[in-house]
C-alpha cells in the first residue's frame, strides 16, 4: 500500500516518472544536489496520508481513517546521514520529529548506522560514539526494534574474502503505540540480485483474513515460450491427434494441446512464484552460510536463476495487465500487479451491508448474507 525509496538519484522532487512506472496512484519526492541522496514516497488509492514534514533525511506523514478523515498513525521514511562525521544530524532530526506528533509512530529506512556492533561483519568496527548517538535518539523516541525474519545483514559490499563486509543499515522501528494498534507487525528481508540493499517488507495486521480459494482454469501463459522444451512440445502435441479436416477436428487437436501443456506447466516448467520463493529462501540459505566471505560461485549461479525467473514473472505480469508498452529490461513492479489485480478487485465482494445497517467482511457471513438475499429473492 505505500513504498518508501531512499537514494532514487533523482535531481527534481516530482515523482511522476517513479508514479507511471510503479503504477502507484499518488506520491511525493525529495530531490538530490548530488550524484547520492533523494526520498520517494508512493501510496495507493486505499490509503489516505497527510504530510507533515520532509527534508533529505526524512519524509513524515499521517495516516488517515478513511472513514472519519481523522488521523490514525503516523509514518516516517528515514535516510540517515551516509557521512560519519555528519551522522549526528540524523539523530537530531529524530528527536525533531518526536515532539511533533503524538500518533502512533512507524519508522522505517536505512539509518546507515547499527545499534549494536554485531549487527556489522567485516571493516572496521562501528565508531561506539555513533552507535550510542543512534540509541539514544531510539529511546527518545520510544521506539522498539521490530526485528526480522531473514538474514541478519540488509547491506553487503559484494567483495570477496577479508574484503567483505556486511551491516544491518536498514530496520524498522515503532513505538508502544503503534504496536498496541496492530495485532502483529512483522519484517520481511527479502534478499536482492541487483542492488547492494535487501528490500524491507513490512506487514501490519489488524486483523486476520480468510478467503477461499477457486479451482485455477487453465490460461496459456506466454512465458512458457522461454523453456527450451517448449517448442517440442508443442510440436509433439499437434502432430500426435493426426490432421485436421474440419472444426471438431480442430478442437480435439486444441484441446489435446491444452492437456499437454497443462501437464507440462505442473510436472516441468512448474509455478514461477513458488520457484521463486524457493530461489528467494535458497539464496537466503547460501548468503547466510557464508556470511564471512563474498558471494559464492554458487550463490551467483543462483542469482542468475532468480534473473531468469523474475523475468517470466515479468512476462506474465505483463499478460494479465495487458500492457504491450514494458520496455524491454524492466522487471516486474508494482504496476503490474496492481494492473492485474484491478480486474479481479472488480469481481471480489469486501463488505456487505446488514438489515440492521451494519456492515460485514468476514468471508463467512459475507456468504451467508448472499445466500439468504437470493433465497428469499426466488422465494417470492
Amino acid at each position: 500500500m505505500v513504498v518508501f525509496l531512499s537514494e532514487t538519484r533523482f535531481f527534481l522532487d516530482r515523482v511522476d516518472v517513479l508514479l507511471r512506472s510503479l503504477g502507484f496512484a499518488h506520491g511525493l519526492g525529495v530531490g538530490t544536489n548530488g550524484r547520492g541522496g533523494g526520498l520517494a514516497l508512493l501510496w495507493k488509492d486505499e490509503v489516505c496520508v497527510k504530510l507533515q514534514s520532509l527534508d533529505k533525511l526524512h519524509i513524515d506523514v499521517a495516516v488517515l481513517d478513511p472513514m472519519t478523515n481523522g488521523e490514525k498513525w503516523r509514518f516516517t521514511g528515514f535516510y540517515g546521514e551516509a557521512r560519519r562525521e555528519l551522522r549526528y544530524r540524523s539523530w537530531d532530526c529524530l528527536k525533531m520529529l518526536k515532539g511533533r506528533s503524538s500518533l502512533p509512530w512507524l519508522c522505517v529506512g536505512d539509518f546507515n548506522e547499527t545499534l549494536h556492533a554485531n549487527e556489522q561483519f567485516g571493516g572496521a568496527g562501528r565508531s561506539e560514539r555513533q552507535m550510542e548517538g543512534f540509541r539514544e535518539a531510539a529511546a527518545v523516541c520510544g521506539f522498539t526494534d521490530l526485528g526480522f525474519i531473514g538474514l541478519p545483514y540488509t547491506w553487503d559490499n559484494w567483495q570477496d574474502d577479508a574484503h567483505n563486509i556486511k551491516v544491518r543499515l536498514d530496520r524498522g522501528l515503532a513505538n508502544d503505540d503503534f504496536l498496541d494498534l496492530f495485532r502483529e507487525v512483522k519484517v520481511w528481508h527479502v534478499q536482492t540480485t541487483i542492488s547492494d540493499h535487501c528490500a524491507l517488507v513490512v506487514e501490519c495486521l489488524e486483523h486476520s483474513l480468510n478467503r477461499r480459494r477457486r479451482k485455477r482454469n487453465f490460461r496459456y501463459e506466454n512465458m512458457c515460450q522461454r523453456d527450451p522444451s517448449y517448442m517440442a512440445l508443442i510440436r509433439d502435441a499437434w502432430s500426435s491427434n493426426g490432421g485436421a479436416t474440419g472444426l471438431g477436428d480442430m478442437h480435439t487437436k486444441l484441446k489435446g494441446v491444452q492437456s499437454s501443456l497443462q501437464t507440462w506447466e505442473q510436472d516441468i516448467f512448474g509455478s514461477v512464484r513458488k520457484a521463486l520463493a524457493t530461489l528467494r529462501r535458497e539464496l537466503e540459505e547460501v548468503r547466510g552460510q557464508s556470511l564471512g566471505s563474498g558471494p559464492s560461485r554458487h550463490e551467483r549461479q543462483i542469482m542468475a536463476r532468480m534473473s531468469e525467473m523474475l523475468s517470466r514473472e515479468e512476462i506474465m505480469e505483463r499478460q494479465r495487465a495487458r500492457l504491450d508498452w514494458l520496455k524491454d529490461g524492466d522487471r516486474n513492479t508494482a504496476m503490474f500487479q496492481a494492473k492485474s489485480r484491478a480486474r479481479a478487485k472488480r469481481n471480489t465482494i469486501m463488505a456487505l451491508r446488514r438489515e440492521d445497517g451494519l456492515m460485514a467482511t468476514e468471508q463467512a457471513e459475507i456468504e451467508e448474507i448472499a445466500t439468504n438475499y437470493y433465497r428469499q429473492l426466488f422465494s417470492a
